[in-house]
This record gives C-alpha cells, structure tokens and sequence, in this order.
C-alpha cells in the first residue's frame, strides 16, 4: 500500500511539475502580449511565483532522488491550446488583459487541486516536510489568485476586501 502511495504521490508531483513547466512558457508569451504597462509588470510577478514554485517541486524531487521529468502534461497543454486559440480570436468587446487575466486564472485554478491531492498524499505518507512545502505553495497560488479558492481567503494584497473574509 505505501508503495502505491508513494507512486501516486511521485506521479502527482511529475505532473504539476510539468504543467508549471509548460505554464512557465505560456505565461512569458502572455505577459509580452499586455496592453497595460502594471498588467504586464503583473504578469511578470505571476512568471516568478511560477519560478519558484517549479523550484520547490525540483527541490522536493532532489529530496527524494526521483526525475520531475516524465510526465506529459496533458490537461495543462489542453488548458495552454485553448488559451491560445481565446487570444487569437478575441472575444468582441472584450479587451486583450481581461482575456488574458481570465486564462491565467484558470491555468491556476486547475493546479490548486492537483496541490491539493499532493499534499493529501504526502500527509497520508508521513512526509511532513513535503506537506509543509506543498502546503505553503497553496498558499501562495490561493492569495495571488483568490478566485481559484473554493473556500474564504483572508484579506491580502491580492485579495481585495471585496473577496475576503
């Protein structure tokens, strides 16, 4: 059973890793596309949290000496594909940043789960410190993205008190 679990849990962390990767990219090309100067300055934030985040899960591979690599991201490459295809053809009335803001967040909204279930997994596998890191990098995406969060954020920065409890 533990060497199902840890399985699972490598599997899970392969592909976050690979939909960050892919993420990393998308997100760079986005942040060029902007029409406003503190829009993109923002994007270029969203790029480093993404950095880092792909950091933590590099980190964590090296801890366990296992290959982040090997995963083929299929879901994030859909998500990526159909981002493209909404900034090609642009909805009417609709500006470029709202359209772009709008694919970010749910780029995010499909990592939080999958954070979610890798940090249940390594809970379930007693890998504290692992937990910890997963757990702090949910934190992170909730409180730059509230929207993403399925439950009350507190009040932030990026949480406007609109959002928050």
């Amino acid at each position: 059973m533990a060497k199902e679990l840890e399985t699972a849990y490598f599997r899970k962390l392969r592909t976050i890793y690979s939909s960050e990767l892919q993420m990393v990219g998308f997100l760079a090309d986005l942040a060029e596309q902007t029409a406003d100067f503190k829009f993109g300055s923002s994007m270029h934030g969203v790029l480093r949290l993404c950095s880092e985040r792909l950091e933590a899960l590099e980190k964590i591979a090296v801890d366990h000496e296992f290959s982040p690599e090997g995963d083929d991201g299929e879901a994030m490459e859909r998500l990526v594909t159909e981002g493209r295809h909404e900034l090609r053809h642009c909805a009417r009335g609709r500006s470029r940043d709202v359209v772009i803001a709008d694919i970010c967040i749910s780029l995010h909204r499909f990592l939080l789960p999958n954070y979610r279930l890798a940090r249940n997994l390594a809970e379930r596998l007693e890998l504290s410190e692992d937990a910890s890191r997963l757990e702090e990098l949910m934190d992170l995406l909730e409180e730059r993205f509230p929207q993403v969060s399925d439950h009350p954020v507190r009040r932030t920065v990026f949480a406007p008190a609109a959002l928050a409890v």
